[in-house]
């Protein structure tokens, strides 16, 4: 199968069977959806330094990196969790990813706090769709139980490109979109 057939078959399956990140119940996007029809309104405005299509995009490529792991259910909603919890403790991490390296101790402890809550909500029926035993689950990826890694690297991958683009980015405009103007760029 050459790679724009499996690419067709692969996007008729997300049409049949669609699975959508919570973006509405993260707190910082809740001003981007309509509250009656649910759709997103206003992308291109700014929320700081970045346009909310920006940071709705920056949240979905994290997602698609930690999106990876064992538990899809599990990690958009540690993922939803965390985001939630930084932006109260005014880590905005996502407008500024730098702030997530920056405040990397905060960062794990949730991380590894929402992971334990997560996986009592989730570690019975992960184990048994999969089974395996309860005690196993792990969002970490491959049984490891290092959060730090799990940060460093799983989290701070894919906000390190929005971050490095910004700062490659010549005209002052065009950083509020960085990451969005190289995705277009693509073929």
């Amino acid at each position: 199968m050459d790679s724009r057939a499996l690419l067709t078959t692969i996007a008729q399956v997300g049409r049949e069977h669609p699975s959508r990140p919570p973006l509405q119940e993260v707190e910082v996007f809740a001003p981007f959806f309509d509250e009656v029809s649910g759709r997103p309104v206003g992308l291109e405005r700014r929320d700081g330094a970045c346009t909310r299509r920006e940071l709705l995009l920056r949240y979905l490529l994290l997602n698609a990196v930690l999106d990876q792991g064992p538990d899809t259910e599990g990690v958009r909603k540690l993922l939803k969790d965390v985001t939630n919890a930084l932006y109260r403790r005014e880590v905005r991490f996502l407008h500024k990813p730098e702030a997530f390296f920056l405040e990397l101790g905060i960062a794990v402890d949730h991380i590894s706090s929402v992971h334990e809550v997560v996986k009592g909500l989730r570690a019975d029926q992960w184990a048994e769709m999969n089974q395996s035993e309860a005690s196993k689950y792990s969002l970490f990826l491959d049984g490891a139980q290092q959060v730090l890694n799990y940060a460093v690297f799983r989290w701070g991958s894919p906000l390190a490109v929005p971050l490095l683009l910004s700062k490659d980015e010549a005209e002052e405009e065009h950083k509020s979109e960085a990451l969005l103007r190289h995705l277009a760029r693509w073929p």
